[in-house]
């Protein structure tokens, strides 16, 4: 029988191998995937905020080159989630240009991006 956990255990392994995907991003295909993109760029977030905060006490007491490691993780860990919903519509747009599946778009990514910060 298939384990049913496996591709969740196998995505928080970090000996897993993700295979080189930080150029492929693809647009959410639907709320739910819109919704779970949210989510995780939510926890992303607070893994980016607790770098800089890292990166904060350690200069406070005086080791810079592990605040730079800290804010040099952070900023990475920025980048390569501002653009976690591919081509999605931005919120900007929506507003230039309201459409009913677009609200609903809108609904499902900021709202699952604000329970985890």
């Amino acid at each position: 029988m298939a384990e049913p956990l496996k591709p969740v255990l196998d995505w928080s392994d970090p000996d897993y191998d993700y295979g080189d995907t930080r150029d492929v991003v693809t647009t959410p295909d639907g709320i739910t995937e819109t919704f779970f993109r949210g989510f995780g760029a939510g926890i992303e977030g607070i893994k980016t905020d607790t770098e800089y905060f890292k990166g904060l006490a350690n200069t406070l007491i005086g080791d810079d080159q592990a605040a730079a490691q800290n804010i040099a993780n952070a900023r990475q860990s920025e980048e390569q989630n501002a653009n976690q919903f591919g081509d999605l519509q931005t919120f900007e747009e929506f507003l230039d240009n309201p459409s009913f599946g677009g609200f609903f778009s809108q609904v499902a990514k900021n709202v699952a991006r604000s329970p985890p910060t």
